[in-house]
Parts: structure tokens; C-alpha cells; sequence
């Protein structure tokens, strides 16, 4: 009896010290999976596993903070979340954390447009790195914002078109995979590439 109590204790403290294994829990937590949604038991479960260096706890961390989501809202602990994930090369970190700089919150981040392009590039690149494709639809979806209307980079309109259709393509695998909360953003990615196709072949036809 002893001995598979000290079995059962020092399996416990090897799930307690394995971040992997917590940041799962707090996937199951945060998503449903097998078990009713429970945003706290999540945001508990990601911190611990974000103490010790997990960086999709440290992610997912950031976006209970952000959203309020287990917590209260807080944006400066998001946002050191996210600096924390992109510094450790995460793609996700970085397009969040673009997104602050993009949007500029008072007191906390100035509206910086080009400093934002130059983390959502930086989060291309990152996705590419370390073959974590599913944040490539976000990404081209902010690229194309910005190529679209000229924030932090060149307006480039041909381009936001590539990058929107790349992104519907991407929201529509997650879609099939099952990922039902892309609908609406691959809506809009295709809103927004047939509205440029149309503007693009106006633009042609009256250079003709």
C-alpha cells in the first residue's frame, strides 16, 4: 500500500513539472475537449505550465489575459506574455503582439503601424521556421490589411490579394479540420479578395 502510494505521489510531482503535460490540461480546459469548458481551471493550469517555459501556455496565457478569459482582463500581463512567446520564436506571440502596436493601447503601447508589419513578418517567418502553419491564415490576414491600405508598408493591392486568398485557402482547411471558429474570419478573407479582384479588374480595364 505504501509503495503504490509513493508511486501515485511521484507520478503526480512528474505531471506537476512537466509543462507539456499541463499545458494540455489546459487545452482540454480551455477547449471542451472530453470535459464541459472550465476558462478557469485553464487559466491555472497555462500559468503553471507558462512558469516553466511552455510557449503555448505562454500564448494562450496571454489570451486569457487579454480576453478575460479564467481571469480578469489585464493587457500588460498580456502583453508580456506575448513578448515572452515572441522572444522565444513563437509566430502566435508575435502577431498578437503586432496586433497591440497595431491598434496602439493607451498607456500601454503607441499606435506603431510599421512596428506591427515588422512583427506580423517577423510571425511569417517564425510559421515557416517551425512548420506551425495554423497560425499562417492570422498572419496572411494581417498582411493583406496592411498591403491592402498602406499601414506600415508600401500599399501593395496585388499582393493583399495574394496573401487574402492564401488565407481563405488556410481558414478553409482549419474549417474542414473541424475548427468551426474560422467561419466568420474565412468570410471575411474571401469578402475581401473578391472586392479586390473586382477593383483590380477595373483598375486594368481602364489602362486598356
Amino acid at each position: 500500500m505504501l509503495e503504490y502510494e509513493e508511486e501515485t505521489t511521484d507520478e503526480q510531482s512528474t505531471y506537476a513539472s512537466d509543462s507539456s503535460v499541463l499545458t494540455n490540461v489546459a487545452d482540454a480546459y480551455f477547449f471542451g475537449l472530453g470535459m464541459q469548458t472550465n476558462y478557469r481551471q485553464a487559466f491555472i493550469y497555462y500559468k503553471k505550465a507558462a512558469a516553466l517555459g511552455d510557449v503555448i501556455a505562454k500564448e494562450q496565457l496571454g489570451l486569457c489575459y487579454e480576453k478575460g478569459l479564467g481571469t480578469e482582463v489585464d493587457l500588460a500581463e498580456a502583453m508580456n506574455c506575448y513578448e515572452d512567446a515572441s522572444d522565444m520564436g513563437s509566430a502566435v506571440g508575435s502577431y498578437r503582439l503586432g496586433d497591440f502596436y497595431y491598434k496602439g493601447i493607451p498607456g500601454l503601447a503607441p499606435k506603431d503601424q510599421n512596428y506591427a508589419y515588422s512583427l506580423y513578418m517577423s510571425s511569417l517567418m517564425a510559421s515557416y521556421m517551425s512548420d506551425d502553419y495554423l497560425a499562417l491564415a492570422d498572419v496572411h490576414m494581417r498582411l493583406a490589411e496592411c498591403m491592402e491600405l498602406g499601414n506600415g508598408v508600401l500599399q501593395d493591392k496585388e499582393q493583399a490579394l495574394t496573401f487574402y486568398e492564401l488565407a481563405a485557402e488556410e481558414y478553409e482547411d482549419r474549417v474542414i479540420s473541424g475548427d468551426m471558429r474560422c467561419e466568420e474570419l474565412l468570410d471575411q478573407a474571401e469578402t475581401h479578395a473578391e472586392a479586390l479582384k473586382k477593383e483590380l479588374a477595373a483598375r486594368q480595364e481602364q489602362h486598356k
